[in-house]
């Protein structure tokens, strides 16, 4: 039995902002053909790293480098 994936729809829409991303630059830059591969490869991880996770790390509470009362003078 052959273990088929199916792209989700997240992969789907990727896979369509890569293609619009990389027509949209051929249409209008010279590419050599082959240098067409690794331009829609590198377009493809590009945008898979900003689709990342958009959590945070949690900051900790920041505390004045310098008391305030001994910091103000009159």
């Amino acid at each position: 039995m052959e273990i088929v994936e199916t792209p989700s729809k997240n992969g789907d829409a990727l896979i369509e902002l890569t293609a619009d991303v990389v027509a949209a630059y051929v249409s209008n830059n010279p590419v050599p053909v082959g240098e067409l591969p690794n331009l829609i490869a590198d377009v493809h991880a590009a945008l898979g790293r900003v689709g990342g996770s958009s959590e945070q790390p949690s900051a900790e509470k920041q505390k004045p480098a310098v008391n305030p009362k001994r910091s103000v003078h009159d």
